[in-house]
């Protein structure tokens, strides 16, 4: 079962849990004031202090970004963007890479240099400049398909093989073993659950509408998604355990607040 967490007019998504399970970041339309018509509307990064309910725009900028990830140890945030591409190329051939800022959005970097267009970008546990692994997906094969390469966007491996399918927007459970992905692989786009090595992929959802873009909750119980299911697209989250089971952001907000006290 799913609950339904926003309700504005603007299209949300792209939402995944802090490591501390105290804030949320997602994209949001709300800020694009373009005086042009576009097509696909321009998306910045928010970050959403569940705390307070406070939402600050970390990105502000004027061209697309979105998927934005936590590391595992909650230091920087991976997203993916056209920003450097802006000036080179028409609007509807911009190529996609992946960048990383840190947690309050500063120093807003590029990792990857490809021909290809990237995505879905997520920073392994134990990251770090010298040792972190991420995962992203790319479409260099005709279709989008999971890689795996070290911090710096080298040393690129490719983890699932689905010729005439679509593998995107990957993320790791905090101890490494599992990812959790969505796919076109069975018709429409639903949500899959894997090893980190590619192996064992498992579906998860089964609706007629596009489920996308799914993240682990910091205890890897939960996962954090986006979907089409009510026309427009809002947040949702799904029990691992008990997947027929409706978990409310009311339960999500109280298990935060027993954790923060039992720290005081």
């Amino acid at each position: 079962g799913s609950t339904r967490l926003t309700t504005t007019p603007y299209h949300e998504e792209n939402a995944a849990f802090s490591p501390d399970g105290t804030a949320i970041v997602y994209t949001s339309t709300e800020e694009d004031t373009r005086d042009v018509e576009y097509s696909q509307l321009v998306r910045d990064i928010y970050l959403w202090h569940l705390g307070n309910n406070r939402r600050t725009n970390l990105t502000q900028n004027s061209s697309d970004d979105w998927l934005p990830r936590y590391s595992k140890n909650g230091q920087v945030i991976s997203f993916i963007s056209e920003r450097d591409d802006l000036s080179e190329s028409r609007f509807d051939q911009l190529l996609s890479e992946v960048y990383i800022m840190e947690n309050d959005g500063r120093f807003q970097h590029r990792v990857t240099h490809n021909d290809s267009e990237d995505g879905g970008a997520v920073v392994a546990p134990g990251s770090g400049k010298d040792q972190g692994i991420v995962y992203f997906d790319n479409n260099a094969s005709g279709v989008f398909e999971i890689y795996k390469a070290d911090y710096n966007g080298e040393k690129q491996q490719q983890i699932t093989f689905n010729p005439s399918a679509n593998d995107l927007s990957p993320d790791i459970s905090a101890n490494g073993d599992k990812i959790v992905f969505f796919s076109d692989r069975d018709g429409n786009y639903e949500l899959y659950l894997m090893n980190s090595d590619g192996s064992v992929p498992v579906r998860l959802t089964s609706n007629p509408a596009n489920d996308l873009n799914p993240v682990f909750s910091p205890d890897g119980s939960k996962v954090l998604f986006h979907s089409n299911r009510s026309g427009n697209y809002d947040l949702y989250l799904m029990d691992l355990s008990r997947q027929s089971t409706t978990v409310a952001l009311y339960d999500v907000l109280n298990s935060i607040d027993q954790a923060l006290n039992a720290l005081k």
